[in-house]
């Protein structure tokens, strides 16, 4: 009798690992795949990151190319200049050119 009891006591404990082992099981698939998932979302949110980053990157490169630089304003200014002294040197001919063709005063 003592043997069956043991017996049974055996087999009961051997009945709950068994579940135990079953649940346990069970907990870690869904362990498992609520990692995988969550892996899943974080590498898309990071692709989704990366993405804007690249994309403002992008128009951030485009606005540096497309603005004046300092280059492009010291030659726009040489250009004005060099007109502005043209001009003058115009006028500066057509008053002389003036004042020759104007009759001279007794």
């Amino acid at each position: 009798m003592k043997s069956l009891s043991v017996a049974t006591f055996f087999a009961s404990l051997a009945l709950t690992l068994a579940s135990c082992s079953q649940s346990d099981s069970q907990k870690l698939a869904h362990d498992a795949k609520m990692t995988g998932e969550a892996v899943k979302q974080t590498a898309s949110d990071a692709l989704d990151a990366t993405q804007k980053a690249s994309d403002k990157l992008s128009v951030d490169t485009q606005n540096a190319v497309n603005s004046p630089t300092a280059k492009d304003i010291e030659a726009k200014t040489k250009r004005g200049a060099q007109r502005v002294v043209a001009k003058t040197k115009e006028l500066a001919r057509q008053v002389q050119d003036d004042s020759k063709n104007q009759p001279s005063k007794p």
